[in-house]
């Protein structure tokens, strides 16, 4: 499954009569103004975006997340984080059953081999999911 995500991003157009204008008052002032970063273009995005959801695995793909989000101002994180809940509201319902199983320590504790493959995807999923108050259940993940 390929998930495609557009993120569109409105830049101001700069008019030229402007620039010029800002530019004389810059020089008068003495001081040199930030410079403004090109607009991205709609295919260097596409292509990020492509990168992102086909060329990464899970694990890449949270690492480079919080990598950017270790970036971000807080206001940015604030905001992030109410995006993050309204997504995350979506897919409640059909996460309880999975959240249920990660908070109980007794589920957890015949888990089995963290060796195989299958158990250690089931590993992952109980990580995602478990409570951050559920120390019971963190003491059996952590053995």
């Amino acid at each position: 499954m390929t998930m495609k995500m557009k993120v569109l991003m409105k830049l101001p157009d700069p008019d030229p009569e402007d620039e010029e204008e800002e530019d004389e008052e810059e020089e008068d002032a003495g001081k040199a103004a930030p410079a403004m970063p090109p607009p991205l273009s709609e295919l260097w995005k596409e292509g990020v975006y492509e990168w992102f959801g086909s060329a990464l695995t899970s694990a890449q793909r949270l690492e480079f997340c919080c990598g950017l989000l270790d970036l971000c101002h807080p206001l940015e994180l604030r905001f992030l984080g109410s995006c993050l809940e309204d997504l995350a509201r979506k897919d409640y319902h059909s996460l309880r059953d999975s959240e249920i199983r990660a908070n109980s320590a007794a589920d957890l504790a015949g888990i089995g081999d963290p060796r195989d493959e299958v158990t250690r995807s089931k590993l992952v999923v109980s990580l995602a999911l478990l409570g951050s108050e559920n120390r019971e259940a963190a003491a059996v993940l952590a053995r």
